[in-house]
């Protein structure tokens, strides 16, 4: 019944379920996922641990560096009176370890990076290589080890705010990301341990690096407003877990306040029902924004006071659709539906399956639509929906679904027995880095009211402007009332919905004494559009009844009605309708109607209709009021020729 006005991706139900549950003031308004591009990289890590030296490489390192001549191997052996295998073997390791190199006759000298060691008093043992895979992400310029990644869509936007040469140049970022501090960064975050000092183990190079693939994953941004001061704020969330992003957040948020974004970045683009509920041609909201509503203040107020709002939904992120299904059911006879055009966004599969629904169970609907001032600058609905609103039929065989052009709507209004009201209104979001301040269109908002009240305000707000169209289409069609019963019967049937059955018998009445001696055919509309009333009033509840005074206009109606229509039919009833005739007969016998006698005068109509009106009905509802055919020529029969 009334628009689904979630524009959250729903991959991220879960997280703007989280945001509305944590805080009530808040509602998201849109929640996307975007691609964040990435780099695969490939690297070998060089890995080294420091040992100290043992006593006889400490002899022979002091040797080579005090020593003059600088001895070889065999002097050596001689200063320190040990089998040369012993020195050859220490010479041999010192050797790997780029510590010391023997020149011309095996003479021992010590290399830079031996005087350090020796200076140290420890070595770098020979370099282990691990291969590795990491992953750079754009926009947040950071080096991770890689994880597999799930596959993104290639047809999702690119997150708003990064720059076309970044996104270009992402391989030659990630190169030149991939430095030892950067690379012993990652893999401390992993959890490797392949670098911890304290514990003698080095990552002391990075080489070979080299680019695997480049590619994107999903993050998920969700635009949140403040119900009180309707200023909007991002929130990142990370797809898979539906938790918030920190590092992406204040990436973002940094972004925001420097200009590079605007949360109208982050929506989506304004759909053609938010257009038709009242936004400029463009999307844009019009200049006039109305004032905010009685239930809007009412429900913000509760919300300023740390309280829920009392007999006030809003519907939260993605419950429009099973809401609405829920609210739907709950209608009992009558929906005033108000939009500001008619058009196949507003009358979607949804809205025209829930009015088929409820014409099926005798629930008449009657729509207002018009967003102009006049009718003339109005476009005219589309055939298409006037045509299958037509077909709508309750189980009476009246008609379902009557629409009137009543102009200067903004948003859509669903007013269900009088007892309730659906009020959605495309959503104006306030952000602070939008050129002038301008509120950007952010889906639409649906809120329910149940206080009588409330709902007697905007019924009060609404419903005369139906009264309004009816009179005045009324006013045209009586002046040739066989060429426009259907009119004639849809003002009646609307002027109940609106609970103003005195006024339709009212015009009933002036109807047939204009036509009562003139045409007896157009008697018979008067006819047709008198058993709407009744067959209209039937559904409704005794206290309803008595509440829109229809005991009392019936009273006075009938025999006044009977006046003028047995002035106008002939004595019997054989050439009348024979529904009219039996209806006759039923409105004499209450002629002299009770109060309490109402519903069941209502109910045998309804009765005398099933048995007798809806049968002769089935060509179309003026067939039940249809005079005798004309006769045709008479034809004598030939002759017989005898030959």
């Amino acid at each position: 019944m009334f628009p689904t006005t979630s524009s959250v991706d729903e991959q991220l139900n879960g997280a703007a379920d989280a945001v509305e549950t944590a805080d009530p003031t808040l509602r998201v308004v849109a929640g996307r996922v975007f691609r964040l591009p990435y780099a695969r990289m490939r690297a070998r890590v060089a890995l080294q641990n420091p040992r100290r030296f043992n006593i006889l490489e400490e002899f022979v390192l002091r040797a080579a560096a005090e020593l003059s001549p600088a001895p070889n191997a065999a002097e050596l052996a001689t200063l320190f009176g040990l089998d040369s295998l012993f020195v050859d073997a220490a010479l041999a390791q010192l050797e790997s370890l780029k510590a010391v190199t023997r020149g011309k006759g095996g003479v021992v000298s010590l290399t830079a990076q031996g005087k350090q060691f020796a200076k140290a008093g420890q070595a770098m043992q020979l370099a282990e290589h691990k291969v590795l895979s990491f992953v750079y992400r754009s926009g947040l310029e950071d080096l991770q080890l890689w994880t597999a990644q799930a596959a993104v869509s290639a047809e999702l936007p690119v997150l708003p705010g990064l720059l076309e040469g970044a996104r270009q140049g992402l391989g030659a970022q990630a190169q030149a990301a991939m430095t030892p501090a950067a690379v012993i960064a990652a893999t401390t975050a992993g959890g490797l341990g392949l670098h911890d000092p304290a514990e003698g183990r080095l990552l002391t190079g990075v080489d070979q690096i080299a680019l695997e693939d480049l590619s994107s994953f999903a993050v998920g941004v969700l635009v949140v407003q403040s119900l009180l001061t309707g200023a909007g704020q991002l929130r990142v969330v990370d797809v898979d877990s539906q938790e918030p992003w920190p590092e992406l957040q204040m990436r973002l948020d940094e972004w925001l306040k420097a200009g590079r974004v605007k949360l109208v970045d982050f929506l989506p683009a304004a759909s053609p029902l938010e257009v038709d509920l009242g936004a400029g041609p463009a999307g844009s909201p019009s200049a006039a924004l109305p004032e905010p509503t009685e239930y809007q203040i009412r429900y913000r107020a509760a919300l300023a006071a740390g309280r829920a709002p009392d007999k006030i939904e809003l519907l939260a992120s993605g419950a429009e659709a099973p809401r609405a299904a829920q609210w739907s059911a709950s209608i009992q006879h009558t929906v005033l539906l108000f939009v500001p055009r008619l058009t196949p966004a507003i009358m979607r599969p949804g809205l025209l399956s829930a009015l088929n629904t409820l014409a099926g169970r005798g629930v008449m609907t009657v729509i207002g639509w018009g967003a102009a001032d006049t009718r003339e600058q109005e476009s005219a609905p589309s055939a298409d929906v006037l045509d299958t609103l037509a077909q709508l039929l309750t189980p009476d065989g009246l008609p379902a679904a009557l629409t009137w052009w009543v102009g200067g709507l903004y948003g859509q209004d669903v007013v269900a027995d009088q007892l309730s009201l659906a009020s959605t209104l495309p959503n104006l979001l306030l952000d602070p880095a939008a050129p002038g301040g301008q509120p950007a269109p952010a889906g639409v908002t649906t809120y329910l009211v149940s206080d009588p009240e409330l709902v007697g305000t905007a019924v009060e707000d609404l419903e005369p402007a139906l009264a309004r169209a009816t009179r005045q289409a009324w006013q045209t069609a009586s002046r040739s009332a066989e060429a426009n019963r259907q009119t004639l019967v849809a003002a009646c049937q609307t002027w109940v919905a609106i609970r103003r059955p005195g006024e339709a018998l009212s015009h009933l009445l002036k109807l047939a004494a204009s036509v009562a001696e003139e045409s007896p055919a157009a008697m018979l509309v008067a006819w047709e559009a008198f058993t709407t009333v009744c067959i209209s009033l039937a559904p409704l509840p005794e206290a309803d009844l008595a509440d829109m005074g229809a005991p009392d206009a019936l009273r006075r109606a009938i025999p006044e009605f009977l006046d003028w229509a047995d002035s106008a039919l002939p004595p019997t009833g054989e050439t009348q309708p024979p529904f009219v005739a039996a209806f006759h007969d039923l409105l004499v016998r209450y002629s002299q109607l009770e109060p309490e006698d109402l519903p069941k005068l209502l109910a045998e109509t309804r009765q005398l209709w099933t048995e007798v009106g809806r049968p002769a009905a089935t060509a179309g509802l003026a067939r039940a009021f249809a005079g005798p055919a004309p006769e045709g020529p008479k034809l004598e029969k030939p002759k017989k020729r005898r030959y």
